[in-house]
């Protein structure tokens, strides 16, 4: 296994083949997809649909917009190129019909992306080339300088190191005078290819590992530029050093779901493993087989069952040797070579030859004990306790099995026990407060009104008896207004009789406004009245959550959304304050409580902060 033709150098999705999308002066709706691209692709499919709904025939630049960044979603969440490039099409057509230079270049760009993904490099360069031509008034500085890396990126798999160096040096300049530094880390990791693919590799790591110091301030996945680092590694013969970087690229890609990434780097671990003759090597394959599978990575899958398939061969396993041998055919998608052939061929000679030699020491074994009935006596005794011991040790495995499933069964029915008991904690809570507002309101309030009734009905001569009088009236008067505001936090009357929708302003309303923040409450399609518990834990969550911002966020602006899409209900918070460290805050009080909430209707929540910027808090409730 010295060969080292198929280790995967990740060059085609590496680092940051961008598909860029140029600023306009778009419209209110239109603004909103640019907010939620690569934050929530059911929020961009929810405003592109949205804006094809309410856009008339004559709207081409709105549509086209709309079905472009509806083939975005289908590249960046399902992988699915080909739909991106139909949508990406009908886009074309109604960009043709009202011309923009800046939105046809981004749809070239796009165009470019998709076919170089696909090792189309001649259409991809031709698209790049397109999106040059147009924006040859350099009209945004920040798209061409994505063009100009794509064009390079792609002139390195055609080979042609020198004018990819060129392209990537022009786009490298633009980066730094604008000052994007997350471009200035795709355009050096993409140099870390080029010098990767001249051998030069120092100044590949080099390049790589100043990618990542420009990525480190930002919260993306860095795992391809990681696993370029094993690869030149790998290529230099360090194996040992390269299967370190290989695994942390692994960690980074779960944390950011990228199974593609993890299962590349799974298979050039089982590369470097079974190089050095390391049987974990078909675990590691094993594991970018299952990677593959469930998510359509045929070309991983392709090279990791010849992997296994020649180590096998190696291990003179002839049966698992031909087994991936015929999976390795089955998924590829070119014409197996005479190599390859050979190779099978010899497999099944080898494997045919070491059936016979087993069906001739089989009949060997006949012809013994036939003339030795002593010795056939005793091998079937011997045939008769290993198969009581194989009997024994099947009971064990069934018991043990047996044993799990109880186990599990008794973890699972204990999971459930702690939802009822922690949603019956939290409905007797509710149910609590319930009775507590409704006592203050029609207990305490209403005595209070009576005594300050007949306190004003008192005649009093004396005018400083009657001042002192009046005082006590205003006293009274205050306190049943603090109690009925109490009494409407514990349970608002417009949760009961109006719903969530009138509920959420009332309180956004009278919460915010002896203060500061400036805050805005958004809704779309979700007027309807929801389950009691929905409607009450979300009205719970958003007290706790405004809450949090005024005493901590130190905010000026908030900005509410609730809306249904897809039999679910999603409502994000957003505020311009100070931020949080998600992980340190995770276990606190509040977090604990608005997660324990969530739960119990099946919920989910997901936070997007850090100690220096705003925080956007989205959660997600299921209808069905």
């Amino acid at each position: 296994m010295k060969s080292l033709g198929w280790v995967w150098f990740f060059l085609i999705f590496a680092s940051f083949s961008y598909g860029c999308f140029a600023q306009s002066d778009l419209e209110r709706t239109i603004g909103k997809l640019e907010e939620f691209k690569f934050k929530n692709w059911d929020s961009v499919e929810y405003y592109a649909n949205k804006i094809l709904a309410e856009t008339n025939e004559n709207q081409h630049r709105e549509k086209g917009l709309a079905y472009q960044y509806l083939g975005i979603a289908q590249f960046e969440r399902n992988g699915n190129y080909d739909s991106a490039k139909t949508l990406y099409d009908v886009a074309l057509t109604h960009f043709e019909k009202q011309p923009d230079s800046v939105q046809l270049a981004t749809l070239y760009n796009n165009y470019g992306v998709v076919a170089k993904v696909k090792a189309d490099y001649e259409n991809a360069l031709t698209y790049f080339f397109k999106a040059n031509d147009y924006l040859a008034g350099d009209s945004t500085a920040n798209l061409h300088t994505t063009v100009l890396m794509n064009i390079g990126d792609v002139l390195i798999f055609m080979n042609k190191p020198d004018e990819a160096e060129n392209y990537l040096q022009l786009s490298y300049n633009a980066a730094l005078a604008n000052n994007d530094s997350l471009k200035v880390a795709g355009i050096l990791a993409t140099l870390g290819n080029l010098y990767n693919s001249r051998q030069d590799f120092e100044e590949a790591i080099n390049y790589y590992r100043k990618s990542l110091a420009f990525q480190k301030p930002y919260a993306i996945d860095s795992s391809s530029t990681i696993m370029n680092i094993g690869v030149v590694y790998h290529f230099k013969g360090e194996l040992t050093e390269a299967i370190s970087y290989y695994k942390n690229a692994i960690a980074v890609a779960n944390n950011f779901n990228s199974p593609r990434n993890a299962a590349l780097c799974y298979l050039n671990i089982g590369e470097a493993l079974a190089t050095l003759n390391n049987p974990e090597a078909v675990d590691k394959l094993n594991e970018a087989v299952e990677l593959a599978k469930a998510n359509n990575l045929n070309r991983v899958l392709l090279n990791a069952y010849q992997l296994l398939a020649t180590y096998y061969q190696q291990e003179k396993d002839y049966a698992r040797a031909l087994e991936n041998y015929k999976l390795y055919k089955k998924y590829s998608d070119q014409i197996i070579n005479e190599n390859t052939l050979n190779k099978l061929n010899a497999l099944n000679v080898k494997f045919n030859t070491a059936q016979k030699e087993k069906q001739i020491a089989d009949q060997a074994l006949e012809i013994e004990r036939q003339q030795a009935s002593v010795i056939q006596e005793r091998n079937q005794k011997i045939t008769i306790a290993a198969s009581l011991s194989f009997l024994l040790l099947i009971g064990l495995f069934f018991y043990q099995r047996s044993r799990m499933q109880h186990r599990a069964k008794l973890q699972q029915a204990i999971i459930s026990e702690k939802e009822r008991g922690l949603k019956a904690v939290l409905m007797a809570t509710e149910e609590e407060r319930q009775r507590i507002s409704k006592d203050l309101h029609d207990g305490v309030g209403q005595q209070l009104s009576t005594v300050k009734m007949q306190l004003e009905s008192l005649q009093v001569k004396d005018e400083g008896v009657r001042q002192k009088k009046q005082q006590i009236a205003e006293y009274l008067t205050r306190a049943a207004q603090e109690i009925r505001q109490i009494s409407h936090q514990m349970m608002p009357r417009a949760l009961e009789e109006e719903g969530l929708i009138p509920a959420l302003e009332d309180l956004f309303g009278k919460t915010f406004a002896n203060t500061d923040i400036n805050c805005s409450f958004e809704h779309h399609e979700a007027d309807e009245r929801y389950p009691q518990e929905i409607e009450l834990s979300l009205y719970r969550i958003s007290q706790e959550l405004i809450n949090n911002i005024i005493k901590h966020a130190h905010a000026s602006r908030v900005n509410v959304q609730l809306y249904k899409i897809k039999n679910k209900l999603v409502m994000t918070i957003e505020d311009d304050g100070v931020g949080f460290d998600v992980a340190a805050e995770h276990e606190g009080h509040g977090l604990l409580n608005i997660k324990s909430r969530i739960e119990t209707i099946n919920g989910n929540v997901e936070y997007e902060s850090d100690a220096s910027s705003q925080t956007v808090i989205t959660l997600s409730i299921p209808l069905t």
